[in-house]
């Protein structure tokens, strides 16, 4: 009789052991995987963040370097090729809208939007800012070098 007792007893403890390491086991395993998801999402968004921001860039690099000569005047090879390669660039990863006002713009189209316009409408299309107008772009052309100059005498 006490053998039948030891061994049900043995065979509860054992039986609970398992039971008990195979919810630990099971626990551990979800709580890892819940983890895992919820880093692969926040590294998603992470990426996404990332990458809007570097479209917002590539346009304003493209406008810049656009700019950096006057309508008119001769491009040397190398800037050419910059233009060529930051417009292609554009090109494919900007939206269609997008890439289509800024391809007016590039092409002094009459119809085409002002490069401070097309600024605004990267930020609010790829940040979904809405709080900045055209007005708040400065523009540093010639005119700002000697607006604040202040003179010797003062």
């Amino acid at each position: 009789m006490f053998e039948i007792i030891l061994s049900a007893v043995t065979a509860s403890v054992v039986v609970n052991g398992v039971i008990v390491y195979t919810l630990k086991e099971w626990f551990a395993t979800r709580l890892k995987y819940s983890i895992e998801s919820e880093y692969k999402k926040q590294h998603e968004l992470f990426t996404r963040e990332l990458d809007r921001k570097e479209k917002v860039g590539l346009i304003s690099e493209l406008l810049a370097e656009w700019i950096r000569y006057p309508a008119g005047e001769n491009l040397d090879n190398e800037h050419r090729t910059n233009l060529n390669k930051l417009s292609f660039e554009c090109t494919l990863w900007l939206s269609p809208k997008l890439s289509k006002e800024l391809a007016l713009a590039l092409q002094r189209k009459d119809e085409a939007k002002s490069i401070f316009e097309i600024l605004i409408m990267a930020r609010k299309e790829l940040i979904g800012d809405q709080e900045i107008g055209t007005e708040h772009v400065t523009y540093w052309g010639q005119e700002k070098e000697t607006q604040y100059t202040v003179s010797a005498a003062s």
